[in-house]
Parts: C-alpha cells; structure tokens; sequence
C-alpha cells in the first residue's frame, strides 16, 4: 500500500490563496521589506515545450523583477525556473540586437516580458530564482549559501567574501545583475540600496561594519514578521504588515535624497 502524500494547507493572504504557508510566509517576507509583490501573476510556454506557472514576481524598488520558485527547505533547484532563465536571457539579447539595429530608444517601447529598464538605463533580464525553505534561509551567518543583495534586493546564492566584525571590516558581496548596473573600479559612490547602504567596488558591492548592522536587522526583521505570522485556514490573518509599510520606506529615501544629493540609487 502506498503511504498517502500530506498536503500542504492552503492559505490566504492579501486576498491570495497561496498552495502552502510556506509561500504565504514568503509573501509576508517580500511585504516587510517593501517589495511590490504578485503571486503567480503569469504562465509561460517555455523553449523546450514545458508549461510553468512561477510562484512570485517580485519587483524591488529599484524597479527590478525577479521570478521566484518557492521549494521546501532541502529540494533539488526545479529545471523549469532555470530554463525560464535561459529564455529570458535570450529573449533579452534578441531585444538589445533590436534596439541596436533601428537604433530605437527603449522609453519609445513596452519591454517585453522577461526584460527590466533599470532606473540607470541599463537593460537586464529578469532574473529567475528557485528558494528553498523559509526566510530564514536568508541569514548569511546562519552558514546559509543563499543571501539577500543590499542593493537590489535579489535573493540568490551569492559570493561572500569575509564578514564584518569589527569598525573597520567590510563585507563583500557579488550580484551579476548589479555588477551590470553599476560603475566598475574602487573609491565609488555610496548607493542607497533596497536594504543598505552599499558601495560598488571592483564588480563587487561593499558594505562596511556600520551598514552592516542595517543590513542584518532588516533582513531579522522581515524574516522574524514572516515567522511570527499567524494564517487561519482559509482566512487573511491578523497581521500587522500594512500599507503603510513601505510607504514610510519610500518616504524615509526621497528624504535621504533630499538631504544628500551626491547619493546615488
């Protein structure tokens, strides 16, 4: 007799019916931190036949998008939120040869699905990102692979190379999408990013011993509000993750602006 499969318990949030609390706990994740967030917004027909229905689309404030694919903690990465990639990335030189060749502004067209204008006028592929587990996950010196970039906000495996400890340590952290979107060489401008301070460095983001704390209390913060969350069955809890949330958020960076003008995004 073959042992019967346990179901994950569906739930609601903001007025979404998740598959698993785990992925209502993700929603609460990308809330905290201010991110716009849609929960299967779209299905695509992928390169190789596939049908694929990602979990997440996630669009940071610095308005760039990325497809998640929520898995429970320990699960080999899914193939099809890898080969969504794949036909992103193509799909994102196909665009970039087409602007080349008749010479045509971005602004003058609507990106196609899969490609992001980034406020620094780069043009990127979306990125495409399986998740295993929860939050939690995200806490680089839980011993985790998987971090949280300062400047954008992608959640990857990323490259770290020393952590800080003490005033004067610096944290170094690699992000391909934000290598792309940024200056190259030492000594440049600090960026206020989606979660800290950070400051591009030699195709790396660097951030010192003092906006490390920032960094790591954002990241406790939003992880301990996805934890805490409590879902009745088949009813939006009583969280108190509001709107208002990152509105402050976006309130609080157009004051930094004002009041630093050198400050880049």
């Amino acid at each position: 007799m073959m042992p019967k499969t346990i179901k994950a318990i569906e739930t609601e949030y903001k007025g979404y019916k998740f598959r698993s609390r785990l992925e209502a706990r993700w929603a609460v994740f990308f809330e905290a931190l201010g991110f716009d967030w849609e929960y299967e917004p779209e299905g695509f027909e992928l390169s190789n036949g596939q049908w694929y229905l990602p979990d997440f689309r996630v669009k940071s404030i610095h308005g760039f998008t990325t497809w998640y694919e929520i898995k429970p903690k320990d699960s080999v990465d899914d193939n099809k939120i890898k080969q969504l990639g794949k036909d992103f990335h193509k799909k994102y030189y196909q665009f970039s040869n087409f602007l080349v060749e008749t010479n045509l502004k971005i602004k003058k067209l609507k990106n196609p699905t899969g490609v992001t204008l980034t406020k620094n006028g780069s043009v990127l592929p979306d990125s495409c990102v399986c998740l295993p587990g929860d939050p939690g996950n995200l806490l680089i010196n839980d011993g985790s692979k998987y971090s949280a970039c300062p400047r954008c906000g992608l959640i990857n495996i990323h490259q770290s190379l020393n952590y800080p400890k003490k005033p004067g340590d610096e944290f170094y952290l690699g992000c391909s999408r934000c290598d792309f979107d940024t200056p190259h060489g030492a000594s440049q401008e600090t960026h206020l990013g989606d979660i800290c301070h950070c400051e591009p460095h030699k195709g790396l983001l660097m951030i010192n011993y003092y906006f490390w704390g920032m960094y790591e209390h954002r990241l406790q913060e939003a992880i301990k509000k996805s934890r805490s969350a409590r879902f009745e069955h088949g009813q939006i809890p009583d969280d108190k993750i509001d709107k208002t949330l990152s509105q402050k958020l976006r309130s609080a960076r157009k004051q930094l602006y004002k009041r630093r003008p050198g400050l880049t995004q």
